[in-house]
């Protein structure tokens, strides 16, 4: 498996961005992912447990940093 990520310096793969049908909180969507991304192919099976088991968020903001694509945070 390749180390490089978006976030690498010099990164020494080339930037393959995609389209990906998920469904988040009972929507059909479609987002675009990229390699060096975590999980460019979908929901992972960690954030699809936590989308289904956590509490409705509080509050009038949410931090969701380097989580893949955003699946948190659009849903």
């Amino acid at each position: 498996m390749s180390e490089q990520h978006y976030f690498s310096e010099t990164p020494e793969t080339e930037f393959k961005p995609r389209p990906v049908q998920v469904e988040l909180a009972g929507r059909k969507v479609t987002v675009t992912t990229a390699n060096g991304i975590f999980s460019p192919s979908g929901i992972d099976k960690g954030t699809a447990i936590l989308l289904q088991e956590a509490p409705d968020p509080q509050g009038e903001r949410m931090l969701d940093i380097g989580c893949g694509w955003g699946p948190i945070t659009l849903t």
